[in-house]
C-alpha cells in the first residue's frame, strides 16, 4: 500500500503565516461590508438584481419591476409566481444591496392571464453562466492559465513554467425546477504541464490531462458540486532520460462532492472526494476538501475586482497532510458587460505535488499566475 507521513515544520510555519495574513485581510474587507454606511442602489445593482430574478427564478421581464430608491429597493412581482422570501435572501445574499422590499405586481387581466399561465420553470442547451463557479485556489480546476513558480529543492526543478488549458462547459441549465433556484450540467476538461525553465531545453517535467462530467444545483445561498473524473499523470520523457527517473503509469477516477455556502462575495466549501484508481490499483482512497474564495465587488475602475483563495486537500494516500494552496490578486474584465476576463495571481503552495505522477515530493512554490477568462 502506498502510504507514508513526513513533517516539514518550516512548510507549516510558512503556511500559517500567510494564511494569517490572508484570513485578517478578509475580516478587513469583510468588517468594510458588515459596518459600512447603506449602500445606495445604483443602476449596476439593479441590473444585477435582474439577471438573478431572471436567470435563478426563471421570471421574464413581464412577471417583475425592479425599482430603485436611494439606499431601497423594491421588487413588484406578479403574486403565486416565487417565494417573497426566497427571493430577499437571495439578493441580499448574491449582491451588495442592504434593503430590499418585495411588492406584489399590478397588471392588466390580460397580461395576468398570459404570466400565470406561463411556467417559471425554465430549461436551457448550452448555457454560458456557471451555478458552481470554480474553486479560485483548486489546482485542479479547469481554467486556461500560464504561471512562474519557484519551487523548493525537493521538487525535480526549482524554476518552473506552467502552462494549463482547460474549460468547463455548460451543456444544459435549469432555473427554479426540481426544487432548485438553478441546476447546470457541464463537461470539463483539462491539460497542464511542468516545465524546468532552468535547462535551455525546457524539459518536460510532467503533464496531467483531467475530463470530468459536473452537476450543480444552487439554493438561495447554498450550492453543491457533484463531479465524476479520469485523471492520468505522466512524467516527461526528457526529464526520465536526464534525471534517471523510474516511470509509473498513475490512471484513476474519481467521484467528488462539494458543499458551499456563499455570502456578500464570499463563499466557503466543504467536502471529499473518493478515488477510484485504476494503475497502480493499491493507492489509498479517500480525500479530504475544505476551502474559502472570495470575489469582491467591481470596485477597480468599475471593470475590476480583488480575488483571494485558500484549498486545503488531505489524501490518505499521504496520511492527510494538509496540502494547501493560497492565491490572491485581481481579475479585470473586457467591459461591464463582457464575460472577458483577466485575471493576475500570487499563488503559494505548500505540501505534496497534486500531479500524483510526483505524489511523493514535496513541492512548495511561490509565483505568479496569469489566468484567461473567456
Amino acid at each position: 500500500m502506498l502510504y507514508f507521513g513526513i513533517s516539514n515544520s518550516t512548510a507549516i510555519k510558512r503556511a500559517g503565516l500567510v494564511s494569517a495574513l490572508l484570513f485578517i485581510f478578509f475580516l478587513v474587507d469583510l468588517s468594510q461590508i458588515v459596518h459600512a454606511a447603506p449602500t445606495a442602489v445604483t443602476d449596476k445593482l439593479v441590473q444585477q438584481a435582474t439577471r438573478i430574478l431572471r436567470d435563478n427564478f426563471g421570471l421574464n421581464s413581464s412577471q417583475f419591476v425592479v425599482q430603485k430608491n436611494a439606499n431601497q429597493m423594491t421588487v413588484y412581482i406578479i403574486p403565486g409566481l416565487v417565494d417573497d422570501d426566497e427571493v430577499i435572501g437571495t439578493l441580499l445574499a448574491l449582491t451588495d444591496i442592504k434593503q430590499i422590499g418585495v411588492r406584489p405586481l399590478k397588471i392588466k387581466h390580460e397580461t395576468k392571464t398570459q404570466a400565470e399561465s406561463a411556467s417559471t420553470k425554465t430549461w436551457k442547451l448550452l448555457p454560458t453562466d456557471a451555478v458552481f463557479d470554480r474553486p479560485l485556489a483548486d489546482p485542479l480546476r479547469p481554467r486556461f492559465y500560464i504561471a512562474s513558480r519557484q519551487a523548493s529543492d525537493t521538487y525535480p526543478a526549482t524554476n518552473v513554467g506552467s502552462v494549463g488549458l482547460g474549460e468547463d462547459f455548460g451543456l444544459l441549465a435549469g432555473r427554479n425546477t426540481l426544487g432548485f433556484n438553478a441546476l447546470d450540467i457541464s463537461i470539463q476538461g483539462f491539460a497542464t504541464s511542468d516545465f524546468d525553465m532552468a535547462k535551455i531545453s525546457r524539459d518536460l517535467l510532467v503533464h496531467d490531462y483531467l475530463i470530468a462530467g459536473q452537476l450543480a444545483v444552487r439554493r438561495n445561498a447554498v450550492s453543491s458540486a457533484f463531479r465524476y473524473y479520469h485523471q492520468s499523470s505522466h512524467k516527461g520523457d526528457d526529464y526520465i532520460g536526464l534525471s534517471g527517473a523510474t516511470y509509473q503509469k498513475v490512471d484513476y477516477n474519481a467521484v467528488e462532492w462539494l458543499l458551499a455556502y456563499t455570502w456578500k462575495g464570499a463563499r466557503i466549501y466543504v467536502g471529499g472526494e473518493y478515488l477510484l484508481p485504476e494503475e497502480p490499483e493499491n493507492i489509498d482512497q479517500a480525500v479530504a476538501r475544505a476551502g474559502i474564495d472570495y470575489r469582491g465587488a467591481m470596485s477597480l475602475w468599475g471593470v475590476g475586482r480583488w480575488m483571494m483563495g485558500a484549498d486545503v486537500r488531505a489524501l490518505q494516500l499521504q496520511d492527510y497532510y494538509n496540502n494547501t494552496r493560497l492565491v490572491f490578486g485581481t481579475e479585470f474584465f473586457a467591459g461591464k458587460q463582457s464575460s472577458r476576463s483577466l485575471s493576475l495571481l500570487a499563488t503559494y503552495y505548500t505540501g505534496y505535488s497534486y500531479h500524483l505522477q510526483l505524489f511523493q515530493e514535496q513541492s512548495d512554490y511561490t509565483g505568479l499566475e496569469l489566468v484567461f477568462g473567456f
